[in-house]
């Protein structure tokens, strides 16, 4: 369709924008300084048309679903109603692009507002990461929208959501940019790099990486031209259920293996760190090298693996050695009987794990951030505004969208009573919303009512982010 068309253009142009935003901190040429701005404006430009374009279509299913299941042709006001029913944010694939939008809009009004050189890098950097984590999903086709998502609540909500979500990410790059300016070591971040990168990578290895040192990447089948996760459902010899819906995936024990050993490595850093502080500044610093470039060529390995994009042709013995290896007790298998959802060819692809293999990404340019720090770290905190400036930055932007956040959550709570029939049901997403709601209102509140400031507040604001995206993506992943 046009719309991922445009997309991926939109996604080059992004890239284009980042390389100029480098290259003005490097030689400070006020041209290049406008370049960026232009070229990352242009991609923001597209975007906002690709998202149309998207409308439109989606728009043309729903009249077309909706002439059939009528038996009638629409004409005037009542097609133009369905025609319009339909956002391009009903699904993840949308939900993901629609997050980007926002990054951007916030993006180009923090860049023009605070006028922070290095700004367009970080901002630029995430937004790349959410469209990247969108192109790699195999489900971005456009279906009629179900009962449950024909409801101009989830308009309002997912609107709340493109404004709030994107604000909380500019704030807490605010947020980082000061616990710089006030002098921050980089071990310090060094510290809490080697930490998500060891979580991510748990969250990425799973069981198989615990137990057994292998990385497993889910296995896709192609069903009518539309890819799909190969999936499982096995049973032990009572007849008792073991796993239902579970992914079929192919090991990789090479990349299991440099995972393992980054996390060490990882882990290494951060007793060092603990044991020793600043006396083991140079083991803390090999022992992070160790572990980034452990990271990079297991990444490099995993990427190798899918290189050539090849069909698998797995034998019945194959998938049922597969799946008997993924559940053993005392050297043997608990499965004796399985079904299996979906047909051989498989296709080992890192689509198959998109979201995980951003985490993994994300986890590489912690590391990145980090060694540029240990680098450059003086150079870099001349690029900043006086600390006061920042923390006020920060705050602002908090405020500004800690309502829509409040929001959100209504709007949220409103929709699942006219689809499920209750306001709220302490489902994990809920949870979690409620937990992102209450660290910003502390956030604001002690701020607002005892003018708190310093580095802790920085902290809160940075962690806020994070417990939103884990609420955003991380629920749905893991819960």
């Amino acid at each position: 369709m046009l719309n991922n068309t445009l997309f991926l253009i939109t996604f080059y142009v992004y890239t284009l924008a980042l390389i100029f935003s480098i290259l003005f901190v490097v030689n400070k040429k006020k041209w290049v300084e406008n370049t960026s701005f232009a070229v990352f404006a242009l991609g923001f430009l597209l975007h906002t048309v690709a998202l149309l374009v998207r409308w439109g279509e989606a728009g043309s299913v729903e009249v077309s679903a909706f002439q059939e299941a009528e038996g009638r042709i629409l004409q005037g006001w009542e097609w133009f109603a369905v025609y319009i029913s339909h956002p391009p944010w009903s699904n993840m694939y949308e939900s993901l692009v629609c997050f980007g939008w926002g990054m951007v809009l916030v993006s180009l009004y923090g860049i023009r507002r605070f006028r922070i050189p290095v700004l367009p890098i970080f901002s630029i950097a995430v937004t790349l990461l959410i469209m990247g984590a969108a192109s790699l999903l195999i489900t971005k086709g456009i279906t009629p929208l179900v009962p449950a998502l024909q409801s101009k609540w989830i308009h309002l909500h997912v609107t709340m959501a493109t404004i709030s979500y994107p604000a909380f990410g500019l704030a807490a790059i605010l947020a980082v940019f000061y616990l710089l300016k006030v002098g921050v070591r980089p071990q310090a971040f060094g510290v809490v790099t080697a930490v998500i990168a060891i979580l991510i990578i748990l969250a990425v290895g799973g069981r198989s990486l615990l137990a057994d040192a292998q990385y497993r990447l889910p296995l896709l089948s192609n069903h009518a031209g539309e890819m799909f996760r190969a999936t499982y459902e096995a049973s032990d010899a009572n007849g008792a259920l073991i796993v239902s819906d579970a992914p079929l995936a192919w090991p990789l024990p090479a990349v299991g293996a440099l995972f393992w050993l980054s996390m060490l490595a990882a882990l290494a850093a951060i007793i060092v760190f603990a044991m020793r502080g600043n006396r083991g500044n140079g083991i803390f610093r090999v022992a992070m090298l160790a572990s980034f470039f452990a990271l990079s060529a297991g990444i490099a390995a995993l990427i190798a693996a899918v290189a050539g994009g090849g069909e698998m042709a797995l034998s019945e013995s194959d998938i049922q050695s597969l799946i008997a290896s993924n559940h053993m007790a005392g050297g043997k298998t608990l499965v004796e009987s399985y079904i299996l959802g979906g047909t051989t060819p498989f296709v080992l692809s890192i689509k198959g794990a998109p979201f995980e293999f951003m985490l993994l990404v994300t986890a590489w340019l912690g590391f990145v951030f980090y060694l540029a720090l240990e680098w450059k770290t003086d150079w870099l905190v001349l690029q900043l505004p006086d600390a006061e400036k920042l923390d006020n930055m920060s705050y602002k932007t908090i405020l500004f969208a800690f309502p829509f956040l409040t929001l959100l959550i209504i709007t949220g709570a409103v929709w699942a009573y006219y689809a499920w029939g209750r306001y709220w049901g302490w489902d994990p997403k809920e949870t979690w919303s409620l937990v992102t709601w209450l660290i910003y209102s502390i956030y604001l509140h002690v701020r607002i009512s005892h003018g708190w400031q310093g580095r802790i507040p920085a902290v809160l604001a940075a962690f806020g982010f994070a417990i939103v995206i884990f609420t955003y993506l991380g629920v749905n992943i893991l819960l």
